[in-house]
C-alpha cells in the first residue's frame, strides 16, 4: 500500500467512524444508528417542498407547511382541506422550515427561515397570523449574546425545527454543521412566549447532534431529524440524554416529523415533495 493510498484508506475510515457517531457531534454514550431500509411506508400527499408537519389532535388534521411560504390543513388520508400563502409586505415568500400544533389555543407556529422569527398563524382561518401594533409579525427571536445563535438572512443555516411539548413549552432547533458552543451551532432551544413580539431564549438543549432539520414530541419524548445522518432520534428531555437512532428510509429527504394518535408517524419531505405515512412500530416506537 502506497503512502497516498493508505492516507486515502484513513480518512474512508475516518469518515465511517464519524457518521457511524452522528457526524462528530455525538454524546459518548449514544446507541447505534439502527437500520431501517426494509420498513414500508405510504404517500398519502403531494406538497411542494413540504418542509414541516405536525398533528392536530382537536382537528384531527395534519398541518404541513413548504419553503414556497404556503401552509396546508390535511385530512389523514391526504386530502387538502384549506391552503394559504404568505408572503411580506414587499411581497416576498415566507420560507416555512417547521411548523408545531398548539391546540389549546387553535394556533399553529411555524419556523420562518431567512427572517429567522417564529409566525403565529389561526388553525382556523390560515390567513390570520398574530401581527405588533406597526403591523409587523411578532416573533422575533432575541438573539443570546455568546453568538451561538445567529439571523441568517441568507437561509444557510438558523431556525428550523419546531415542536410544542405537552406542557406548552415550545422547542425550536438551530440547524447547523457546527457542534455546540461554538458560533451558530447545532442545538435545541426554547422560548418564553412564543407569541410575544420578541420570545426570549430561555433554555438550551446540547443535543450533541449536527443538522436538525425536523422536532417532534411523542409520549413525553422529543424526536429530532438529521438531516446529515439521515436519522431520526428520539432523545430524552428530562434525562437530557439520546435513548436510540433510528436511520431513515432510503430515498427520502426528511426535514419535517410528527405523530398521530393512532401509531403512526409522518414525515414532510421538502426534495420530493411528499408526506409519508408509516407505523411508528416499525421504527419501535410505542
Amino acid at each position: 500500500m502506497t503512502f497516498k493510498t493508505h492516507q486515502l484508506a484513513l480518512s474512508a475510515s475516518l469518515i465511517l467512524l464519524l457518521t457511524a457517531c452522528g457526524g462528530g457531534g455525538s454524546k459518548s454514550d449514544d446507541p447505534k444508528n439502527t437500520e431501517s431500509s426494509s420498513i414500508k411506508g405510504e404517500t398519502i400527499a403531494e406538497i411542494e417542498e413540504a418542509s414541516g408537519i405536525c398533528y392536530s389532535v382537536a382537528r384531527d388534521s395534519l398541518f404541513v407547511v413548504s419553503d414556497k411560504g404556503v401552509i396546508y390543513e390535511l385530512d389523514m388520508s391526504g386530502n387538502i382541506l384549506a391552503e394559504e400563502r404568505h408572503r411580506s409586505k414587499k411581497d416576498k415568500k415566507y420560507d416555512f422550515e417547521g411548523v408545531a400544533c398548539d391546540d389549546d389555543n387553535g394556533r399553529v407556529v411555524a419556523a420562518r427561515e431567512g427572517k429567522d422569527n417564529v409566525v403565529t398563524i389561526e388553525q382556523s382561518d390560515l390567513s390570520s397570523r398574530l401581527k405588533g401594533s406597526d403591523g409587523k409579525d411578532m416573533g422575533d427571536i432575541v438573539r443570546p449574546d455568546d453568538d451561538t445563535l445567529f439571523k441568517d438572512e441568507d437561509g444557510k443555516t438558523g431556525i428550523e425545527g419546531i415542536a410544542i411539548n405537552d406542557d406548552g413549552t415550545v422547542y425550536i432547533s438551530n440547524q447547523s454543521l457546527v457542534a455546540y458552543p461554538k458560533q451558530d451551532s447545532s442545538f435545541v432551544f426554547t422560548v418564553d412566549d412564543y407569541t410575544a413580539a420578541e420570545p426570549k431564549v430561555d433554555k438550551i438543549v446540547n443535543h450533541g447532534k449536527l443538522d436538525i432539520v425536523g422536532l417532534s414530541f411523542h409520549n413525553g419524548f422529543l424526536y429530532m431529524v438529521s438531516g446529515v445522518d439521515h436519522s431520526l432520534i428520539q432523545y430524552d428531555i428530562n434525562a437530557d440524554k439520546v435513548l436510540s437512532i433510528k436511520a431513515l428510509p432510503s430515498g427520502i429527504d426528511v426535514e419535517g416529523v410528527t405523530f398521530d394518535d393512532k401509531g403512526n408517524i409522518y414525515f414532510a419531505d421538502d426534495k420530493n415533495g411528499k408526506v409519508y405515512k408509516y407505523s411508528a412500530s416499525d421504527f419501535g416506537i410505542n
